[in-house]
């Protein structure tokens, strides 16, 4: 999603439709973690009653152009925050790294008890 109006017409489709939002960055020089995906499968499934077994995560254009090594750490993200937005709520935060979904947990430097990435 590049930008509100898209999200928009998410918040706009029919709660009984599936979604697919693509926001991993296909530039090969952005380098991100599961964070952004995740947050943006749980807003999407929130809207209309959606729910997540109806919100596809993905890239935000084609990875053609870019090298194998670079495409396969953008697609082990991509796995990466599906499984986690699958998680139970706790098991989710922990998941996470809270100075990209809090700003006091920033602010107070506490660490997220992480699970090794594979």
């Amino acid at each position: 999603m590049a930008g509100p109006e898209n999200w928009r017409l998410v918040a706009a489709s029919p709660g009984d439709r599936g979604i697919i939002v693509g926001v991993v960055e296909v530039g090969e020089g952005t380098v991100e973690g599961p964070e952004l995906p995740v947050w943006a499968a749980h807003y999407a499934a929130s809207t209309r009653g959606r729910g997540l077994a109806r919100v596809g995560i993905g890239t935000s254009g084609d990875l053609a152009a870019l090298p194998w090594p670079v495409a396969v750490v953008k697609l082990a993200v991509l796995a990466e925050a599906a499984r986690i937005a699958g998680l139970p709520g706790g098991d989710l935060a922990d998941a996470l790294d809270p100075r990209a979904v809090s700003k006091r947990s920033a602010a107070l430097g506490r660490a997220a008890r992480r699970r090794p990435r594979p």
